[in-house]
């Protein structure tokens, strides 16, 4: 039976991953900062046997050797490894807090570039396993006012990539998923204006809906995924007109 990791678990995609994988009775590592939301879920499934939870605060510099060492010392061996935990900030990237700033960054590229090497190397020693990073659609062009969150999640995309060739050969697969605005906490913790265009709730595709195409490409070892037809023309429209146009353009959609 497969071990998966889940970071970000206790909502939004991480918590619909959640829902799909505990159905199919896999064994779920579930990591989050809300211990107490980790409790429930754990205590409310039908599955608890087959769960741990690991309450840390992945954002801190030396989040993901300490969780490598936590599964270590329980003996945990991970197949799969879901790097879903992330968030953004809006607003004026000079007018930012940059202890926020700082979490951010490490969050959304640190731990997860660090989680993919720890546990990369204990499955380039098992022979097998699966990753996948969870990126977004602002990973492929500047986003203004998202300036240093969409550089986050370019370096995701790039790393991804190059993980991805650099590990098949050990018969390990590297998948990406790319959502586009999504029903989820995301913008209510980023604090985003979403009256504009781009971000506007009614396009948002559900979490379920993401989580579903996320670990679909995942399992069928499929290099990337993005959900949503709109947000696959978005990611089209990008790679078609130069960036710094990109950029004026996504600045009048916020």
């Amino acid at each position: 039976m497969k071990t998966i990791l889940i970071t970000g678990a206790s909502n939004g995609i991480g918590y619909e991953m959640f829902k799909i994988l505990d159905k199919k009775k896999y064994k779920l590592l579930l990591v989050s900062r809300n211990e107490e939301q980790l409790r429930k879920i754990k205590d409310e499934s039908p599955n608890k046997d087959l769960i741990e939870i690991f309450s840390m605060d992945l954002s801190k510099e030396d989040a993901a050797q300490k969780l490598f060492d936590k599964c270590s010392e329980k003996e945990i061996e991970v197949d799969i490894l879901i790097n879903n935990a992330g968030f953004g900030i809006f607003g004026q990237s000079i007018s930012m807090d940059n202890n926020r700033l700082k979490q951010m960054l490490t969050l959304n590229m640190i731990t997860l570039a660090s989680l993919c090497n720890l546990f990369g190397e204990k499955m380039k020693q098992l022979g097998s396993g699966n990753i996948l990073n969870v990126a977004s659609t602002a990973a492929y062009q500047p986003l203004p006012y998202f300036s240093a969150y969409a550089a986050t999640k370019a370096f995701v995309l790039s790393f991804s990539f190059g993980l991805r060739e650099e590990l098949k050969k050990y018969n390990i697969n590297v998948s990406v998923l790319s959502p586009g605005p999504t029903k989820t906490r995301f913008f209510a913790v980023a604090k985003a204006n979403t009256e504009g265009i781009l971000f506007n709730p009614s396009h948002h595709l559900t979490a379920k809906e993401v989580a579903e195409k996320g670990l679909k490409a995942m399992f069928s070892g499929k290099k990337v995924v993005i959900p949503g037809m709109r947000n696959k023309i978005m990611k089209a429209f990008s790679f078609l007109v130069p960036a710094s146009a990109t950029a004026k353009i996504m600045e009048k959609q916020i």
